[in-house]
């Protein structure tokens, strides 16, 4: 007679595998030996991953990294307990409660965190006149959240000017938050959450003990700044047999990244007008640029997109403010028009016939939706001239 509770076979095991959220296999396999070889070999299925320099996002798990002050001695002031529980600082801070740069600007800002301090503290106390006693804790709190961190300031500023210790201990929060738990860790802060996030990050992805290329991966979002935290992780997605669909970034210095040669679009926000990347399908989001330099920043793109870049490769750029006419004015370029969807579109063609290649420009309009102009590189003779 079978056992009841007999475990499941080393085949069906393989398959429930499949089907189990990332972060709740990896522990798994962290947790069960038994596991590990399955875990090595069975593919990943991951639909989206987020990477900054301090969270990683896995599917419907996020990980954040986060600074607290807690008090040497003694109780921590209102906007301490605010802020610690809210999460603490996104960003690095030293032992007085400053970001970068931000102390050595107190000496011109001071004279405002006190004026702004001064005029919430005199809108509080009318408030707190004018309303029912039952709301004034949640006065003070939302006042709290502008009024503290001028105070904090003020006071952290004297005591670093004057090269007192500071009356708070830094420490590290690991926030693990998820559809099905949330759990926090904490580690003793020594100033550069990057480089914690560094080491927590292999360990998150269970990069220690998986066989390289065994994640799939739909969507990648790497944010600024956050490169490195791609390039730690690429060598375990199987991005060769099954290509990322997009990945977005906030800038474009990918160019030698070999994960980006097969991925289905290379989305580029917030970012300059620039050609290096592998991808061969590139957009580029929130373009920065000024609608009155946009069309020099088109021209000289074009250019490098006619030295630089391969056929095949297409760049579609979404516009906001810029002028689609900046097209007609391309150094070089003929009036043509090129099929698009089945549609016969205007478009300007430049050649360059010693590379027996042709950059074809032209402006979609879309309804409802932020138009583009497209750039694309085709083999000679892809358009077809309009006779003016």
């Amino acid at each position: 007679m079978e056992q009841p509770h007999k475990p499941p076979s080393y085949l069906c095991s393989r398959i429930i595998l499949e089907y189990i959220n990332f972060p709740t296999r990896t522990s798994l396999a962290q947790r069960c030996p038994l596991l590990v070889s399955l875990h090595n070999v069975v593919p990943i299925k991951i639909r989206n991953i987020v990477l900054s320099q301090t969270k990683v996002v896995i599917d419907d798990a996020k990980y954040q990294l986060s600074v607290l002050l807690i008090p040497k001695e003694g109780e921590a002031s209102r906007y301490i307990k605010l802020k610690n529980k809210e999460g603490g600082w996104k960003n690095d801070i030293d032992e007085y409660g400053f970001e970068k740069g931000e102390f050595e600007r107190g000496q011109r800002e001071r004279d405002v965190w006190r004026i702004r301090m001064e005029a919430m503290e005199r809108e509080l106390e009318e408030n707190l006149r004018d309303s029912n006693k039952m709301f004034h804790e949640i006065l003070k709190n939302r006042y709290e959240r502008e009024i503290g961190p001028c105070r904090l300031k003020l006071e952290m500023y004297q005591l670093k000017e004057e090269n007192r210790p500071s009356p708070y201990n830094q420490y590290i929060q690991l926030t693990i938050d998820s559809k099905y738990y949330k759990k926090t860790e904490y580690i003793k802060y020594a100033n550069c959450m990057a480089r914690a996030m560094d080491s927590v990050r292999p360990k998150l992805l269970g990069l220690s003990f998986l066989k390289d290329y065994t994640i799939r991966v739909d969507d990648i979002t790497v944010e600024k700044d956050a490169a490195n935290a791609l390039s730690s992780i690429s060598r375990k997605i199987n991005y060769k047999e099954y290509p990322v669909k997009s990945i977005t970034t906030f800038d474009a210095d990918y160019d030698y990244y070999a994960i980006f040669e097969n991925c289905g679009i290379h989305i580029i926000c917030n970012s300059r007008l620039k050609f290096g990347s592998l991808a061969g399908r590139i957009r580029f989001t929130n373009c920065r640029t000024h609608r009155f330099t946009f069309s020099e920043d088109l021209h000289k793109f074009v250019r490098s997109v006619m030295v630089y870049t391969p056929i095949g490769k297409h760049y579609s750029i979404e516009l906001t403010l810029q002028n689609p006419d900046s097209l007609s004015l391309i150094p070089n370029s003929v009036k043509g028009t090129i099929l698009v969807d089945g549609n016969r579109i205007t478009c300007y063609t430049v050649q360059s016939l010693d590379q027996r290649k042709e950059i074809n420009c032209y402006y979609i309009e879309k309804p409802n939706d932020i138009p583009d102009i497209h750039v694309v590189v085709h083999p000679s003779g892809h358009a077809t001239r309009v006779l003016m």
